[in-house]
């Protein structure tokens, strides 16, 4: 699931690195897969959905312990990764390898993932950063949301009812504060977690797969501006992640696990690999090698940031369970 999602944002990220080529048939831009590439964030929205109501669904406990634990555990998650990334992206800045906005502004924001707040500091820092704000900030409303007594049908008619207001009554003359927030991707978050709710029976629904990842990729391959417009972009996430989380109880090779697994890493990092690293050549081979080299440098920073964090944050997490647990 993570495998694509994180293929297809650092495919847009070479793509753009590397010209921001397009090749054009008819109304169709064979590019539009690299192009467009940024809909990985949006499927990554709906498996972030998937996940985090899997997290709750195995805890005990009432609403608050349960919310407490549920908060904690996705800042532990979160935070040790992307503040290291932060404090990279201020030192490559200071050292005139990268030329970003590092004001107080932009740290004190970044830092406590406000900076999708104001425009000035919506990208500043680095241009992956605002779907890490997006994230929190669904983390912050999640337990709120599981107060409602939601069923699978209700999680999908409440991200119907956000989607519409969203994109068709307020978005049309928004900013991108507006536009890219954390309520204008409510409805992803929330299909994840319908999905979830059904996904005993996403088995019976096997034979829709191909028909709704081809609507995706006619999608994604019609001719558009580079950004196209908000209500496709969240529509093809949410058609991706109802394809891939089908495929979710299918067996991956080696090679795909581990890309999964270091897909936060890969996805946090890559743009500092690529202000480091100058192409020295251009066309198919330098790009899939850069594509390659990405995806490595990526995994290297799994093993020596996420990796030991994700171990720690563990044994914590344990020790606290063993605190919190009566005495027999």
């Amino acid at each position: 699931m993570e495998e694509l999602a994180i293929s297809l944002v650092t495919g847009f990220h070479l793509w753009r690195h590397f010209g921001s080529p397009h090749f054009y048939v008819g109304p169709f831009d064979l590019y539009g897969i690299l192009a467009h590439g940024y809909v990985g964030v949006e499927l990554f929205f709906v498996i972030s959905g998937y996940a985090i109501m899997m997290t709750w669904s195995h805890q005990t406990g009432d609403w608050k312990h349960r919310a407490h634990k549920f908060l904690l555990a996705r800042l532990l998650r979160i935070y040790p990764t992307y503040a290291v990334a932060v404090v990279l992206w201020i030192a490559l800045v200071h050292q005139g390898i990268a030329i970003k906005p590092t004001g107080l502004k932009d740290v004190v924001t970044h830092l406590t993932f406000t900076h999708t707040f104001f425009p000035e500091t919506f990208f500043s820092i680095s241009g992956v950063m605002w779907s890490l704000a997006v994230e929190v900030q669904f983390y912050l409303l999640f337990p709120l949301i599981m107060l409602l007594p939601l069923t699978s049908r209700g999680s999908l008619a409440l991200a119907s009812v956000i989607y519409t207001i969203a994109f068709f009554v307020i978005a049309p003359n928004a900013s991108v504060v507006w536009l890219w927030s954390v309520i204008a991707y409510i409805p992803l978050f929330l299909l994840g977690m319908a999905l979830f709710h059904i996904r005993s029976t996403l088995i019976n629904y096997r034979l829709l797969i191909w028909p709704t990842l081809f609507l995706a990729l006619i999608l994604i391959l019609l001719k558009d501006s580079d950004e196209m417009h908000m209500p496709i972009r969240v529509s093809i996430g949410a058609l991706l992640g109802l394809a891939i989380l089908a495929f979710a109880k299918l067996s991956y090779s080696n090679i795909v696990s581990i890309v999964g697994r270091g897909s936060y890493s890969i996805y946090l990092y890559n743009y500092i690999f690529l202000v480091t690293a100058t192409p020295v050549a251009m066309g198919w081979i330098a790009a899939v090698a850069y594509f390659i080299a990405v995806m490595l440098f990526g995994l290297l920073m799994y093993r020596l940031i996420e990796l030991p964090a994700e171990r720690l944050r563990h044994l914590f997490m344990k020790k606290r369970i063993r605190v919190a647990a009566p005495a027999t």
